[in-house]
């Protein structure tokens, strides 16, 4: 694939949902991911088993395939090279995109520069940022239990849901562990369990926590990074449930 004229067709922005939603439209995928080359926003790239995960930018799309240029660090680029499947994250102040499944199929360069030629995604789950649906549980889902499990190397903690949305949720966990839950600190595992309603895991990365001595409590933020697409679907279901209720409870 040619990477002549790359970048020079018009912005695609145009996201036209205000809420999370999974497409599997091209032309809403091309867009979304159009809007992030327009942007220059770095991307994530996630491979399994490995938690660390290599930034890159988006180079340019097209009907079939994804351009990806400028990945780091250049000393694991293998991981990509060579194959592996991968999910893919990117977020500006207004949209959040994920994509499962997606593999390097060719490197190409251009005067020396090498671009990474990348199946397009299936489908993607897009969220409008500035209106992404955060809920706060009920009192009878708390009570019946709404824990989070995090486990990191051989740490492990459990927390009480605050509230939850379909990209992370805040929980509430006793006594200080700010020093391990750190802004940016990957959490090898995530499970949540909300009783007679979800069990799912996921990997995570903590986006904030600060201790409040006067509760003896750490408030921490945890961002949902890599999940089975059937469990992100779920949890985007049970949220968008509870938003429903609460909607007509407000207007009852």
């Amino acid at each position: 694939m040619a990477a002549a004229g790359v970048r020079n067709r018009k912005s695609e922005t145009d996201l036209r949902e205000s809420h999370s939603r999974y497409t599997d439209s091209r032309t809403d995928v091309e867009s979304a991911l159009r809007h992030f080359r327009d942007q220059r926003t770095r991307v994530q790239l996630r491979f399994p088993r490995d938690p660390a995960p290599l930034q890159a930018s988006i180079l340019d799309v097209d009907q079939k395939h994804l351009l990806l240029e400028d990945v780091r660090p250049r000393e694991r680029r293998p991981l990509l090279t060579d194959g592996n499947p991968f999910s893919l994250a990117a977020r500006t102040d207004a949209v959040y995109l994920y994509a499962e499944e997606l593999r390097c199929v060719l490197v190409e360069s251009e005067r020396g520069v090498p671009f990474y030629v990348i199946t397009l995604p299936e489908q993607v789950l897009l969220q409008q940022r500035r209106r992404a649906t955060r809920v706060t549980l009920p009192l009878r889902i708390k009570t019946a239990g709404a824990r989070v499990t995090l486990i990191l190397e051989k740490r492990i903690c459990e927390g009480e849901i605050v509230d939850i949305s379909a990209g992370g949720c805040r929980i509430r966990i006793p006594e200080d562990q700010s020093a391990w839950l750190r802004q940016g600190v990957t959490v090898d595992n995530c499970l949540l369990n909300i009783q007679r309603h979800l069990e799912l895991e996921s990997k995570a990365t903590i986006r904030h926590a600060l201790y409040d001595p006067r509760q003896g409590q750490t408030i921490c933020g945890v961002e949902l990074t890599q999940m089975h697409v059937t469990d992100r679907r779920r949890l985007e279901r049970f949220v968008e449930a509870q938003q429903g209720r609460q909607a007509q409870d407000s207007s009852g």
